[in-house]
């Protein structure tokens, strides 16, 4: 028995150090929208989110705090919160899925990057499909996307009054960089 548990033990440091090798953890989320409407433009940007990828199974996700987008004008990022986005009842945003390319990691140069998996706005997850691009340059592998997003799909209610201030779709742009492990 205590050579079981011993080699147990010994063990327990390398699985660690396996596993922590199979992700890249971001080293900056960008992330921004913009929705153009009759009467307003709206866009407001969020660099405080959070990324992994896991190298070995293609796993992805990107998780950020909806209040953390700053808007030009402070009322609409006070509507923004409280009235559409309802940040109090629904503080976060999640992407998670799987990148379908394999990525050759050292490689540099850009390649198209698409992914399918589940996105979570507003309480609402949807499947999705996200199609972008890869780049590894400088010891970095940097991704970016812009697709659309539709309000009614996530349950993102515009009054009567506004709909022609506010869209009823918004392109998404991102730019994710997760440093690459040597």
């Amino acid at each position: 028995m205590y050579k079981i548990l011993t080699g147990l033990f010994l063990s327990i440091p390398i699985f660690i150090f396996a596993q922590s090798n199979t992700k890249l953890n971001s080293d900056k989320v960008g992330i921004s929208f913009f929705s153009s409407a009759p009467i307003e433009d709206i866009a407001a940007k969020n660099g405080q989110g959070t990324a992994i990828i896991n190298t070995q199974d293609s796993a992805i996700a990107v998780l950020l705090k909806i209040n953390q987008f700053a808007f030009d004008k402070k009322l609409m990022q006070d509507h923004f919160n409280e009235t559409y986005m309802e940040s109090d009842k629904f503080p976060t945003a999640k992407y998670s899925g799987k990148i379908k390319q394999k990525i050759d990691f050292n490689a540099k140069g850009k390649f198209p990057l698409s992914t399918q998996g589940k996105l979570t706005i507003h309480g609402v997850t949807q499947n999705v499909n996200i199609n972008g691009n890869g780049e590894i340059v400088n010891g970095k592998l940097i991704i970016t996307s812009k697709f659309i997003v539709k309000l009614e799909d996530y349950n993102v209610k515009i009054p009567t009054l506004l709909i022609k201030n506010i869209a009823e779709e918004v392109e998404v742009s991102l730019e994710l960089q997760f440093p690459l492990k040597k």
